[in-house]
């Protein structure tokens, strides 16, 4: 039974934020639809032996692997405010140039690796550090196994003058490895490289370092990469989804009290939290760009008064029941503190002063106790700055600077925190010469490339995606209802499946779970599949309501939520399978109509009372076919117009054939026009309205809706453009 248009609005997801540009009707398979992608193993370069490509991304055991490499990632970005790059030490869009020390943690880079300055060849993925032979493999600190220690993504680019336009891997260590007591060795197996490319594969199997390790290097070329670094940092072609995340946590704010003490020989920079808060999963220090100075200049920055983690009722956790984490030596630990991001305005910022203190900072984290009575303080890079330095302690994992308009970043010597500069360059103070030691890097690193001697931890931010916040103000309003139409039905999960090169997730990226009334679920810019995910006990899922639609990034800022005008764009059309005849479909469009694009629509007002179309200065057109489309579902075209040639004045068009039956219930217009030219043209009850033109495209199907015949929460007020 045909359905009405009607009910296929309003039987699943509305929104006054999106842009909708396709509905995948009832009864079509989506595995009919759109390709699926299934896991391989990957060959190593000896070719004797196979590593599956989701173990080589998140290592055996983790939480985060699913079947496939795209499942897998996108269960990262929607768990994780950083996504897979929570998982690394280093994540660079470009080139990592070093010429000291070592990088303990797992290192993913889109371009060069070069460490031929250094001395040695730069070991990677050794974990705990503590002497040349000595420490804690990373292996048991991270609880997970078989991973790549280096996903080398050997993109060439015109960078440090040209001399990386050909991918390199210089002077790396494959085989470094610590001592136990007994001098036995305790690396076992050595270091694991995923190489995304055909340059990087070139090049390993050409450097004679490598001949004896081509079985500790996987094949991850074409499209079996594991990482595509320029759909997590900008390019020409669009905003990278670190670069977006940056931004939104920009835009997050909570109060605080800032005070810079001079103690003589150094200064301590006290951040202190002066919300109401007793328990919060994150708090935000958005420093003014006039005080970011007094940050570089502290060599100890106190966070004071911060407030707990929130346990299951929101209360705030007590000792020892906060989020688990792993200590030095491998056994378990917890935090009890909210996560802490402070962000930092400014071009070019020197993360210290390298003439105080040698360019040392250390950072305390102090807050209430578990009575509320007293204050607890842990110094996360040794007792004061005057102490001995102590490296990787776990609540490091809590703490993220987010230089979201850097281009330059210079690091001093110890420092405490993941740094998320996705736009800039990073080097350190002593490359620059000025009067610092090699330092020591607790957290992570993600920026746009590295060109220094710093040493680098392994205790990347690991804070949730809900910390991200109101995500740039796009939600689809979502409501579940019994097969009546009318009665709620709560405890159904509704996923957004994300949609990339044709191909629908396995898994969706973001959920909610319905209630007693309509729920919004908040997305981010790209293209998505809603459907019902898991039903309530008792109920069969939903196969018939599968919704497409597409969101595109906006310019316009209100409140520090992006938001944008855009005409809503509905298709009533049955979607046809690649390949498959359109013959007896009514109303058929492909998928690459959708891909393509063109479907605009417009909110009209009165539209079950409309008198006529006008053209407004068009020419180069021809109005080739009106389709009434009325509430009940049925439908009604008309192919003979008087003036139906595109006029370059204002000009009534008159529907041949019409009747005032015909006019009646209307529920939307399909308007259908064939040449090129330029104008306007709108469906108007007396008057011309401005607000609801549309421009003329070649090709294009315009579809108004009608404000009257459709919810308020899908059209928002009456003559009202979509937001």
């Amino acid at each position: 039974m045909k359905k009405s248009w009607r009910k296929r609005i309003l039987s699943g997801i509305t929104s006054a934020a999106l842009a909708v540009s396709g509905i995948l009707p009832s009864g079509i398979p989506l595995a009919n639809v759109l390709k699926a992608d299934a896991a391989e193993p990957l060959p190593n370069l000896s070719e004797d032996s196979q590593r599956d490509d989701v173990v080589l991304l998140v290592g055996s055991g983790s939480h985060l692997a699913a079947t496939t490499v795209e499942e897998t990632l996108a269960n990262a970005e929607a768990e994780y405010a950083l996504g897979i790059a929570s998982q690394f030490c280093i994540f660079l869009q470009d080139n990592f140039i070093v010429s000291e020390s070592d990088a303990e943690g797992r290192v993913a880079v889109g371009g060069s690796i070069d460490a031929h300055n250094l001395g040695w060849d730069y070991a990677i993925g050794k974990g705990n550090y503590i002497d040349q032979e000595h420490g804690k493999k990373l292996e048991d600190i991270i609880g997970l196994t078989d991973y790549a220690h280096v996903i080398w993504g050997a993109n060439g680019n015109d960078s440090n003058g040209g001399e990386y336009t050909a991918p390199v891997l210089r002077k790396i260590n494959t085989h470094s490895s610590y001592k136990d007591d007994g001098n036995n060795d305790t690396q076992t197996p050595y270091q694991i490289f995923a190489v995304e490319s055909d340059e990087g594969i070139a090049y390993v199997n050409a450097d004679s370092l490598y001949a004896s390790a081509k079985n500790q290097f996987y094949n991850a070329t074409g499209e079996h990469k594991l990482i595509d670094f320029n759909k997590y940092f900008s390019t020409d072609s669009g905003k990278g989804m670190l670069n977006e995340r940056s931004e939104m946590l920009a835009a997050q704010s909570s109060p605080f009290e800032m005070e810079l003490i001079d103690n003589g020989d150094y200064k301590t920079l006290t951040i202190t939290y002066t919300g109401d808060a007793d328990a919060a999963e994150c708090v935000y220090f958005n420093l003014p760009a006039d005080k970011v100075n007094m940050f570089t200049q502290a060599s100890e920055i106190q966070y004071k008064n911060i407030p707990r983690l929130p346990d299951e009722n929101g209360a705030p956790v007590k000792d020892g029941e906060g989020r688990y984490v792993v200590n030095n030596d491998g056994t378990a630990g917890t935090w009890d503190f909210a996560y802490i991001v402070v962000n930092m305005p400014g071009d070019n910022i020197h993360m210290c002063d390298p003439y105080t203190k040698e360019g040392n900072k250390v950072t305390m984290v102090s807050g209430k106790s578990e009575d509320g009575t007293g204050e607890i303080s842990k110094w996360l890079g040794g007792e004061s700055i005057n102490a001995a330095a102590q490296n990787n302690h776990p609540g490091v994992t809590s703490l993220m600077y987010n230089l979201y308009e850097a281009k330059n970043v210079v690091l001093g010597s110890n420092f405490q925190g993941t740094i998320l500069a996705p736009n800039a360059h990073v080097t350190d103070e002593q490359t620059l010469n000025n009067n610092v030691k090699r330092g020591h890097l607790s957290g992570a690193l993600i920026a746009k490339s590295f060109k220094g001697v710093t040493e680098f931890g392994y205790r990347p931010f690991t804070g949730p995606f809900s910390m991200l916040g109101v995500k740039s103000g796009y939600t689809v309003d979502v409501t579940k209802f019994l097969k009546d139409g009318t009665t709620f039905l709560p405890g159904a999960e509704i996923g957004a499946y994300e949609v990339k090169d044709g191909t629908v997730s396995a898994t969706p990226k973001y959920t909610l779970t319905s209630g007693d009334a309509t729920e919004k679920l908040e997305l981010t810019p790209g293209k998505y599949v809603i459907k019902e995910a898991e039903a309530p006990e008792g109920y069969a899922i939903d196969t018939e309501n599968i919704y497409y639609i597409e969101i595109a990034e906006g310019e316009e800022v209100e409140d520090n939520i992006t938001v944008r005008t855009q005409r809503i764009t509905r298709n009533i059309y049955n979607l046809v399978p690649d390949g498959e005849s359109t013959e007896g479909i009514e109303n058929p469009i492909t998928q690459a109509d959708i891909d393509a694009g063109g479907y605009e629509a417009k909110p009209m007002t009165k539209l079950m009372d409309f008198g006529q179309l006008c053209w407004n200065g068009a020419s180069g057109f021809n109005l080739d076919k009106v389709t009434l489309v009325h509430t009940d579902g049925s439908e009604k075209s008309f192919t003979s117009f008087s003036h139906a040639a595109a006029q370059s004045a204002w000009t009534n068009i008159a529907i041949d054939g019409i009747t005032e039956n015909d006019k009646k219930d209307i529920a939307g217009i399909i308007i259908e026009v064939s040449g090129e030219g330029s104008g306007q043209i709108v469906v108007q009850n007396s008057s011309w309205n401005d607000a609801a033109k549309v421009d003329l495209v070649t090709g294009q199907n315009i579809v108004f809706l009608d404000v009257g015949a459709v919810e308020k929460r899908l059209c928002g007020q009456e003559g009202q453009i979509l937001h």
